[in-house]
């Protein structure tokens, strides 16, 4: 009988999720430093999976205060290459553009509160004949 107990016990054990702790390894992500609460944020990018031949696309959101990783609310867009900026005068981060795995795309989403809030749209860059 002590025998079944224990083997239930591993069993329940191995179906239990265990939490992730720090970011996923990614390229194409951005990070900044939001000064007004002294953490640095990371959000967005991608993983290549199936040995290049696809990519996982993020939108989860950390900060680290120097010790440790928290995770934050997700981004709401899987995003990759997308650009950041984080403006000490309203104490807000700023994204742009992107790209989500099959085009480039121009979200301008500002985060206030934890959400991000889309503001408009970025028209792209001007070209080198310009």
């Amino acid at each position: 009988m002590h025998r079944v107990f224990l083997s239930t016990i591993v069993i329940a054990i191995a179906n239990v999720a265990v939490a992730q702790t720090t970011p996923r390894a990614r390229a194409h992500h951005s990070i900044v430093y939001d000064e007004a609460n002294k953490r640095v944020v990371l959000f967005g990018g991608s993983t290549p999976v199936d040995g290049g031949s696809r990519f996982d696309f993020f939108d989860d959101m950390w900060a680290f205060d120097g010790k440790a990783w928290t995770p934050l609310a997700a981004s709401g867009e899987k995003l990759s290459g997308l650009g950041a900026a984080y403006d000490s005068r309203s104490g807000v981060i700023t994204s742009f553009g992107g790209y989500n795995g099959s085009s480039s795309v121009g979200p301008v989403r500002v985060m206030k509160n934890g959400e991000w809030n889309t503001v408009g749209e970025s028209t792209g860059f001007p070209s080198a004949e310009a």
